[in-house]
């Protein structure tokens, strides 16, 4: 059980580290979208993506025994 949790814990966590370095990186190329250039900005990104993470249903979803 702690190999799994643990196991689901890195894989989340190497998947949200891709997707956060992909996502504004795609949006900058295809979109023309700006990166953020302010600090306060940059603290929004982090407490939206730390808000995502916490509303995920991977969070909770360990299995029962």
């Amino acid at each position: 059980m702690t190999a799994y949790v643990t196991g689901k814990v890195f894989f989340v966590l190497v998947n949200i580290t891709v997707s956060i370095a992909l996502l504004p990186l795609g949006g900058r190329v295809l979109l023309g979208a700006r990166l953020p250039d302010t600090p306060q900005h940059w603290i929004t990104l982090v407490w939206v993506v730390v808000l995502g993470i916490v509303a995920s249903p991977d969070a909770r979803s360990a299995p029962h025994s």
